[in-house]
């Protein structure tokens, strides 16, 4: 047990939001999450530095486990994205955020 335990579902009350997780199989569910798209800065093809837009979806630990790559997810800007790396949080709290990296859906 850690002092913050429950701090990773609070904050996604507070800084997230509805997504919707359709799973490559089983039945789509909403789950609560905190979507971004921060842009990052890129090399391109000429040398030169490219902002890009890395998309990624945090969730509290308990909510993560039942999120593959490949499934697909829907925020609320009505976008569908690919689930497509996943990165385990490395917080002591039981609850720590996974952060998986997505790739939009063309």
């Amino acid at each position: 047990m850690s002092i913050f335990d429950g701090l990773s579902e609070l904050m996604t009350g507070v800084f997230g939001g509805p997504v919707l997780h359709m799973p490559q199989f089983g039945l789509a569910r909403t789950v609560q999450a905190i979507f971004r798209e921060p842009p990052i800065e890129i090399i391109g093809d000429d040398d030169h530095a490219v902002l890009d837009v890395a998309p990624v979806l945090r969730v509290p630990a308990p909510v993560a486990d039942g999120i593959a790559v490949g499934d697909r997810v829907q925020p609320e800007n009505g976008l569908i994205y690919r689930v497509i790396n996943r990165h385990p949080g490395t917080g002591p709290a039981t609850d720590a955020f996974t952060t998986f990296a997505l790739e939009h859906e063309a």
